[in-house]
């Protein structure tokens, strides 16, 4: 369906609802204890599993992606661990946050805003550093638009660091790229609802490797990840779930399948390829400079062109919702998502607003 009789959202988060699932979701609420919800959240976790190719099935959590990232890293480690954190972006910053609230040693890897990370620079840095307990990263880091080349790097990281958990966060990247836990050797997959899984915010997702969940010792009550796996095997979250959102995932993968993970992915590379020619040759520069994400494009606005005022007038005018950016770019560059889904004539729509707006400057 055209995005033209839905909201108009291009943001990295949260994006368009298909009509699909939003029905699925406004079902009359069924009780989370009951057998029909147990036989849909059996069904969703097979898929989800299906879709990256994990060992063991996924743990759903209620709460956005900071919660799962959370999670995992307090259930991994013990004070005073040493970690190892890729900084690209504000959300591989949050990596190296989380390490001091949770009293870790931090040992953090950076680059410039959109750029990925040197392969030599992880090289050197990791020969005096075999004491590294867990290494995080993201897969697609959101306020850059880049898409690290997580495979190399977790090949470096299993030769350097061979004891030490690899945990991913794919929010951004999973329904978008291929996501296969299995052939990267990741430890831990960490997904969200509200990008390319089509849905509202309020549930992440955490895969465990079967090494990790030997590593695995809950410190909160909340999100016992023992007991859930316990419960969750059985169909019962150990607290209420976000039920119509899962039932909404639930539908929201069977269109994943049905379109197949390769067109999928090529529709994705298609949508980049079309938005960024299309914004170059009106004189956009494209912020990044390597590893473009496939799922959202981030550019410069050009000269004369004020970032900010693009936004705002796309939605006066149009009711078209656009991202800023982040940090030092606030006011420089535009984030336009077109995660999950979206179509050629959406963004063609998107291009034509933006025209009118700069061409009247």
């Amino acid at each position: 369906m055209n995005i033209m009789n839905q909201t108009k959202l291009f943001t990295p988060g949260p994006t368009v609802i298909p009509e699909r699932v939003l029905k699925a979701m406004s079902a009359p609420v069924i009780h989370h204890r009951s057998d029909e919800f147990k036989k849909i959240f059996l069904e969703t976790r097979k898929k989800f599993q299906k879709l990256i190719n994990s060992e063991s099935e996924p743990i759903f959590l209620a709460g956005s992606g900071t919660l799962a990232m959370n999670a995992a890293l307090e259930s991994l480690t013990e004070k005073k661990d040493k970690i190892l954190t890729f900084n690209g972006g504000k959300f591989g910053a949050r990596w190296g946050e989380l390490a001091k609230t949770l009293e870790l040693e931090l040992l953090e890897i950076t680059c410039p805003w959109g750029e990925s990370f040197s392969l030599e620079k992880i090289n050197s840095l990791l020969d005096n550093n075999t004491d590294i307990k867990v290494a995080c990263i993201q897969h697609c880091e959101t306020s850059t638009g880049i898409l690290h080349p997580i495979k190399k790097i977790i090949e470096i990281l299993k030769v350097k660091l061979p004891n030490a958990l690899i945990v991913i966060d794919c929010i951004t990247s999973i329904g978008v790229s291929e996501v296969n836990m299995t052939d990267l050797g990741a430890d831990v997959i960490i997904g969200g609802s509200q990008k390319a899984l089509m849905l509202p915010p309020g549930l992440c997702m955490l895969a465990l490797s079967n090494r990790a969940w030997e590593r695995v010792k809950p410190k909160t009550y909340y999100w016992n990840l023992i007991k859930e796996r316990e419960g969750q095997a059985k169909g019962s979250p150990q607290w209420t779930p976000p039920s119509s959102i899962i039932i909404g995932l639930n539908e929201s993968l069977s269109m994943i399948e049905e379109e197949g993970y390769d067109n999928l992915y090529k529709r994705h590379l298609d949508l980049s390829d079309f938005i960024t020619t299309a914004l170059v040759k009106q004189d956009f520069k494209i912020f990044t400079k390597n590893h473009t994400a496939p799922g959202l494009t981030i550019a410069y606005t050009p000269e004369g062109v004020s970032a900010v005022s693009l936004i705002q007038s796309l939605w006066d005018r149009f009711g078209i919702r656009i991202a800023g950016g982040q940090g030092a770019y606030k006011e420089t560059i535009v984030r336009i998502g077109h995660m999950g889904h979206y179509f050629i004539e959406d963004l063609k729509y998107l291009y034509l607003a933006i025209l009118e707006l700069i061409n009247e400057k």
